[in-house]
């Protein structure tokens, strides 16, 4: 038992790091007072080595922890790599905007939320879902907790939210005896069941996964949370959460839905059980996002503002891989999930840059500023029209692959709203882009200047960006190594 006790923890190894990483740096503040580098060095050197760790997992067998409570797979360690990475850049991105305090709450809590989703994308227990969600959500809480108003109503959300959630776990334990997934799984393809019960379940235990990746109506509170919080908020909240948040909601339905009762196999499709209509819902779901995000714009005219409903509109996009309900369009899912994470980077950090440096965040205010830096304005448009999905840009083909691969399902009209809904959005920053670099008749000239760190950042965010638009072929690959859920079973 000892033996097994210590096997489980060696595979918990990112997520013990980051435990550590909580502790040490909540006394180190006491120890070095005056050393706030050498301890902004040692919390991004356990951030460099929770990476690592999560890199080495790749390799390790697949296998179910804790009495299946937990699951190692490749599935689980790309979420936690893709976490981890983007919690660094928006770390350094912080440090080196001034923004991350040795005394303040972020220098724990960034990596409180990065501890969470990585435990949240390896659960295959309803409670150890929770539980992980609980330690995002009380996170994030805390993070934007200097805007009050909107923090109180973030968290009258959010416990909301949760509580369905919990009351659908309830119900969901209630009907098939279980908390794992597994179990739930062979319960369903075994067993005669109350249909009605298991939609409302089912619909309940959506409602948390929704609001975590941001898809309307869920968490319609996003973009007032980004117009009026720290970039810190906004990052941690549309990057690491959702990628967790996508990362469960995949392995939630592909497992408990798994029809364990099939005897024919193949690697090209998944046996499914659609009693519930599960992806109907999804459906449903994802065209709201699509929509919202893509017109909403229209009327919007702070950049933060805009930025979020990108942000919504993108997840939308993101669930047609899901909706699939195809080991390709898993393998897409996660595809996209590189091109999202870089693009809404990169469009939080040049808004954020673009009001510290400016002093504006207005639509109505930017003619001709991106004239005054060029540096900044060139990497912000290339955002912009990756995530539109303008040709030869990486969005474009994080779209193209998601719109295949619901073309042969019964959900084809989702690809006629995402590229009529996108139109709309094309056309809405061309004249933002248009905006930007148009010469002013008059007014005064503007000296920013950008610094070093900042260059390095929205270069090492635009160069992929434009090369995964050009050669996408190894990070699809690399997905598709991944996108293989331990514990299913695959049928014609």
């Amino acid at each position: 038992m000892e033996q097994e006790i210590i096997n489980n923890l060696w595979n918990f190894l990112p997520e013990i790091t980051l435990a550590f990483a909580i502790i040490i740096l909540s006394f180190l503040p006491l120890l070095l007072k005056k050393s706030s580098k050498l301890i902004l060095s040692f919390f991004l050197l356990f951030l460099v080595l929770t990476l690592v760790f999560a890199l080495l997992q790749i390799y390790i067998p697949q296998q179910f922890l804790f009495n299946g409570t937990f699951v190692i797979d490749r599935f689980a360690s790309y979420g936690k790599i893709l976490i981890i990475i983007t919690t660094i850049i928006i770390s350094v991105f912080l440090i080196i905007n001034n923004k991350l305090q040795i005394n303040g709450p972020p220098l724990l809590l960034i990596p409180s939320i990065a501890l969470g989703s990585m435990l949240a994308v390896a659960a295959s227990n309803l409670i150890a879902l929770f539980i992980s969600f609980e330690l995002i959500n009380i996170s994030l809480y805390l993070l934007i907790y200097s805007k009050r108003k909107i923090s109180i109503k973030y968290l009258i959300t959010g416990l909301a939210v949760s509580g369905l959630m919990l009351y659908g776990i309830t119900i969901l334990y209630g009907l098939s005896g279980s908390m794992d997934y597994n179990i739930i799984s062979k319960f369903l393809s075994e067993n005669k069941y109350n249909y009605s019960t298991l939609i409302i379940s089912v619909l309940l235990i959506s409602s948390g996964l929704a609001y975590k990746i941001l898809i309307f109506p869920f968490n319609i509170i996003y973009p007032s949370i980004a117009e009026k919080s720290e970039s810190a908020a906004t990052s941690v909240i549309s990057i690491p959460a959702v990628i967790a948040g996508f990362s469960v909601i995949t392995r939630f339905f592909l497992t408990i839905f798994n029809d364990t009762g099939s005897f024919s196999s193949s690697e090209t499709a998944y046996r499914l059980i659609f009693t519930t209509k599960w992806d109907l819902f999804l459906a449903v779901l994802s065209a709201a996002s699509i929509i919202i995000g893509n017109f909403v714009i229209l009327w919007q005219t702070n950049l933060k503002r805009i930025t979020a409903f990108t942000i919504i509109s993108s997840c939308g996009y993101l669930l047609m891989g899901l909706i699939s309900a195809s080991p390709e369009g898993t393998a897409y899912l996660l595809a996209g999930l590189v091109i999202y994470s870089i693009n809404s980077l990169g469009l939080i950090f040049c808004v954020e840059l673009i009001e510290s440096k400016f002093k504006i965040t207005d639509i109505r205010s930017i003619k001709g500023i991106g004239l005054h830096s060029k540096i900044l304005f060139i990497p912000f448009t290339i955002f912009i029209i990756s995530s539109v999905g303008i040709v030869l840009t990486s969005g474009f083909i994080m779209k193209l692959l998601l719109f295949s691969s619901v073309i042969s399902t019964p959900y084809y009209w989702l690809m006629i709203f995402g590229v009529l809904s996108q139109l709309v959005s094309m056309y809405f920053f061309f004249k933002l882009i248009v905006t930007l670099f148009q010469r002013k008749i008059s007014g005064e000239s503007i000296a920013v200047r950008l610094e070093t760190g900042n260059k390095i950042i929205l270069l090492l965010l635009t160069i992929p960006s434009i090369l995964l638009g050009l050669y996408f072929s190894p990070l699809l690959d690399f997905a598709r190594y991944c996108s293989m859920i331990f514990g299913m079973i695959f049928g014609i």
